[in-house]
């Protein structure tokens, strides 16, 4: 388990590489815990996914 600050004005992650003692990379999955507002399409902290521009427009487009 690991707790970072993060800023708010970017969208958040759903993961990254590590690298082990060998400089081999591995895909890892960030979870988020205690976010009170989360939009699962975009990754902003800000907004929920029904009020999410991004997922209203991919839907309008035939996406999702």
């Amino acid at each position: 388990e690991v707790q970072v600050a993060l800023p708010i004005s970017k969208p958040l992650r759903r993961g990254g590489f590590i690298a082990d003692s060998d400089g081999e990379r591995t895909w890892v999955n960030f979870k988020y815990e205690r976010l009170p507002i989360f939009c699962h399409f975009c990754g902003h902290p800000r907004h929920d996914l029904n009020h999410c521009v991004s997922h209203f427009a991919a839907k309008k487009n035939g996406g999702c």
